[in-house]
């Protein structure tokens, strides 16, 4: 539920907070460290909600991240794009998926 109103906040607001240079990642990690001084440490049975909730967290970001970007400014850093995409990822996934 917090998740949920964290997200639909930042949305509704994005453009704004955008102007000051506090983009999605930084709010919600303001938003967790509030929630965690508010509500307190997490139990352990909500450590797998939490762990869900952090990846999808995540991937909206990145998302979000990897729409912004333009079509003319990938074809201007391919080289970058091909590091990322044939050894940033691959290691990236291999090594989340190993811890």
């Amino acid at each position: 539920m917090l998740f949920s109103v964290v997200v639909l906040g930042f949305a509704a607001v994005a453009r704004g907070l955008g102007r000051v240079m506090l983009t999605a990642p930084i709010t919600f990690v303001i938003a967790g460290a509030l929630a965690s001084l508010v509500l307190g440490a997490p139990s352990l049975e909500s450590t797998l909600q939490i762990r869900i909730a952090a990846e999808l967290a995540l991937g909206l970001v990145l998302f979000h991240g990897g729409a912004g970007v333009r079509p003319r400014h990938v074809a201007g850093g391919g080289g970058l794009l091909l590091r990322v995409v044939l050894l940033a990822g691959p290691l990236s996934v291999g090594l989340g998926y190993a811890l």
